[in-house]
Formats: C-alpha cells, structure tokens, sequence
C-alpha cells in the first residue's frame, strides 16, 4: 500500500511540475530576439516536427507552414494540416495570413494576422545561446 502511496505521490508532483512549467502566471519573460534575423532564409515550406500544445492545434496532423514574399516587406502564411471531422473522416484545413515587421530595426520581432482573425499578434524568433 505505501508503494501504492509514493507512486501516486509521485504522479502527482510530475504533474504539479509540468504544469508549472507550462503555465506561469504574471508577464511573459523579455526573450532577446535574433539580431541577424533574415526574413528570406525562413521562406518556403516548413514542417511541425514537435510542438507545445496550443488549443487551435487540437486533434490536427501533418502540420506544414508555407512562408511566400507578398512585397518587400509583408509575407504570405499559409498553414495547412489534416483533422478528422465529427463522422470520423479525415478532413484539409488551412489559415492564411500575412506578417510583417512594424519595426524595420527589429525585423525578428514580427506581427502576423490570420484572415479569419480581427486582431494582429506578436510572434518573435528568439536568440539561442
């Protein structure tokens, strides 16, 4: 029965901690973005090997990004996947968009806008150390 006990006990803190991992409440963290950040070295097609769980994400497979230059400083998104629909069978979806940097001195800091969305959010590519 103690084992029983400690395994739950166990369980119970990875998920605690996982959770605490992904989920922190207060300001995001001030992330240094990419200082040679070139737009053009990201164009083309891009596929999600591995992902955090985002909740517009759920239940799709086979994600890929197609990144195209519209003009010299706007660019195409377009996001496809696959997804079973509620009779079970598997089904293409897309969302499109357009990102741009609003700050030319900080062209990793990025606003993309999906056309089925009224709002423009921050994306960012992040320096690694």
């Amino acid at each position: 029965m103690a084992g029983k006990s400690i395994l739950v006990f166990a369980v119970l803190v990875l998920a605690a901690v996982s959770v605490r991992a992904s989920f922190t409440p207060g300001r995001c963290p001030v992330v240094p973005v990419k200082a040679d950040f070139d737009v053009a070295q990201y164009l083309g097609v891009w596929y999600d090997i591995r992902s955090y769980f985002t909740i517009f994400q759920a239940g799709v497979n086979c994600s890929r990004a197609d990144y195209t230059s519209l003009n010299a400083t706007h660019i195409r998104v377009n996001n496809t996947g696959t997804k079973h629909n509620k009779k079970g069978e598997k089904i293409a979806i897309n969302a499109t968009g357009v990102a741009y940097a609003p700050n030319a001195s900080i062209p990793a800091k990025l606003k993309v806008k999906f056309d089925n969305q009224r709002k423009w959010r921050e994306i960012c590519f992040e320096r690694r150390i």
